[in-house]
């Protein structure tokens, strides 16, 4: 349906929003630039989704490039007990309300899945939208024993009849209707800027090879929590240290179970190889990565392990934990090294082994992070919006791409 004059999109899930104080919507950056190119593919934009009350934006958000998006703030609901389970029902109905009029007036639909909204959103776009996409954006080859709303909802995506994007490999076998999908955070002139730093982070390698003269460096990013598993990273560092081998590993990030890790620091006597450096912005996050060796995510489950990619920028390799979509991000050893198990004991021993890199090695490994990244930037991921949209329009009657 077209409204007012031009094609509408809406934007459905729970990615948490604040609003700025010049009265602009606001979200995670990279999240920001991704969805900014949907946007200017849309004559009108509306997103129904949590609308954080905070006043100030946090570290790390950043607002969209339009100032005309409609805004309908949904109930924020979730949580385990019955009281949580109960406060759901009723926030479920909620959504319901709100979604069934914007779902029949757009011409395109934009779900961010696995939450609990898209649980009832996905049926009800089914029903009610002609051309429908989403994301899920969380791992679509998880372990067993994973929560069951989000097996629902993998399920429902296999069965939705718009396009789907997945993080997972082109060669996994997916179904007709799931696109692999990567989520870039920076553009085409901002890797160009980053060529310095690249070359900065190269020639300190070339002068200064982690070894005998000093500690290989290692970088972490993300939230704290067991399933982010920088307990590993600590526990590495000790037993190195205990095998006379130098690693400084610096932490970005907060929440969860930071208190937890600094004190197992603590404990193993390598609070003097560990620094914690909370929560850092874009800038310093480069400057991070640019004095890092290597980075390390080793979650144990994981979507898309977009500070891989970040890293990638200024030329840093990873070491990452299990799933196919962290292989493909290193590529077999091209960019990386992958750990089916990011225990401890793995983690050591791959730093040990990177540690011993010949400069050659070094390079090798910045070039092939470099170039995939310059593969994989907002101006990439534009094209592919280019591409879906044409896919929906073909596939509804009467359709025609946006924008």
């Amino acid at each position: 349906m077209t409204t007012r004059g031009g094609r509408t999109l809406l934007l459905a899930g729970n990615t948490l929003h604040v609003r700025g104080p010049d009265g602009r919507y606001c979200t995670h950056r990279a999240l920001a630039r991704q969805l900014d190119e949907w946007f200017a593919r849309f004559d009108h934009v509306v997103i129904a989704a949590v609308l954080d009350p905070a006043s100030e934006v946090p570290t790390g958000f950043a607002p969209y490039a339009r100032d005309d998006v409609a805004f309908v703030p949904l109930a924020k609901a979730g949580g385990v007990g019955l009281r949580a389970k109960v406060g759901a029902l009723v926030a479920a109905a909620s959504w319901i309300r709100h979604l069934v009029p914007l779902l029949r007036r757009a011409d395109v639909v934009h779900l961010r899945a696995p939450c609990n909204i898209t649980i009832p959103a996905i049926p009800l776009a089914r029903l009610l939208t002609k051309e429908r996409y989403a994301i899920y954006a969380g791992a679509w080859d998880p372990p067993p024993g994973g929560s069951r709303s989000y097996a629902l909802q993998r399920w429902m995506l296999r069965r939705f009849g718009g396009v789907v994007h997945v993080y997972a490999p082109a060669s996994d076998g997916l179904a007709p209707n799931l696109r692999p999908n990567f989520s870039p955070s920076f553009d085409d002139v901002q890797l160009d800027r980053l060529a310095g730093a690249t070359e900065h982070r190269l020639e300190r390698l070339r002068t200064s090879p982690p070894g005998v003269d000093r500690p290989l460096r290692v970088s972490c990013v993300g939230r704290f929590s067991a399933n982010k598993n920088q307990a590993s990273l600590v526990e590495a560092v000790a037993q190195l240290a205990a095998e006379g081998i130098a690693v400084e590993a610096r932490f970005a990030g907060s929440g969860g179970t930071e208190e937890a890790v600094r004190a197992l620091a603590d404990q193993l006597g390598v609070s003097d190889r560990v620094r914690f450096l909370g929560r850092l912005d874009e800038d310093e996050l480069l400057e991070l990565w640019t004095w890092a060796d290597v980075n390390a995510t080793l979650t144990r489950v994981e979507g898309y392990g977009r500070v891989t990619l970040e890293a990638m920028g200024v030329g840093c390799p990873s070491v990452c934990g299990p799933g196919a979509m962290q292989g493909e991000l290193v590529g077999a050893g091209r960019r990386g090294r992958q750990l089916v198990d990011p225990s401890a004991g793995s983690v050591a021993a791959t730093l040990a082994d990177l540690r011993s890199l010949p400069i050659e090695r070094w390079e090798q490994l910045a070039e092939a992070c470099r170039d995939y990244a310059r593969a994989h930037t907002i101006e990439a991921f534009g094209r592919e919006v280019d591409a879906l949209l044409g896919v929906l329009a073909r596939r509804s009657p009467g359709g025609s791409p946006g924008g």
